[in-house]
């Protein structure tokens, strides 16, 4: 069945080109998020490590707080481009399928159209949290939201008694 707008597939005699194209352009954006995912982990680790440093050489428990707060940011806006990437997914998907044979016809040039569907086809903050709990979505983020809450607490657990850096003049 031809939808409204759309050419007969005699009318395109390049439309399998169109296809592989759609799909290299499909892949390419979906590993070109896990590329951005690698970033996003490293500044997390990096403001972390300032922080959990910072709170051992000024003797300052709040800035291990700090890097927890920070951590869950990241860990959060990963969390959220992953939901953008799975959006990809489903037409990544039907373009694959169709190419094995397992269907008859596929409309050509959807990508903006499928990830709509695919993005608000469930409960936005309902993928989000999913997605926190994925292995390769929550390291390092829980290491350090756990080394910085359990350095807190045990910071609290003995009244500070941990060296503090020498006061400079």
């Amino acid at each position: 069945m031809q939808q409204k707008g759309q050419p007969h597939e005699d009318a395109l005699p390049d439309w399998r080109g169109l296809l592989r194209d759609e799909y290299l352009l499909l892949q390419n954006t979906y590993e070109d998020s896990d590329r951005r995912a690698v970033t996003i982990k490293g500044w997390s680790a990096t403001v972390a490590a300032v922080g959990l440093g910072a709170g051992f050489q000024y003797g300052r428990r709040e800035f291990w707080m700090i890097s927890v707060g920070t951590a869950v940011v990241f860990w959060v806006l990963e969390a959220i481009w992953k939901a953008f990437q799975y959006g990809h997914s489903r037409r990544i998907q039907q373009i694959e399928s169709y190419f094995r044979g397992e269907g008859t016809s596929l409309f050509r040039l959807q990508a903006y159209a499928t990830w709509f569907e695919e993005y608000f086809s469930r409960s936005v903050p309902g993928q989000v949290w999913e997605n926190l709990w994925l292995v390769p979505v929550f390291l390092p983020h829980m290491i350090i939201v756990v080394s910085g809450i359990t350095l807190f607490i045990i910071s609290l657990a003995t009244r500070g008694a941990f060296p503090a850096a020498p006061k400079v003049p």
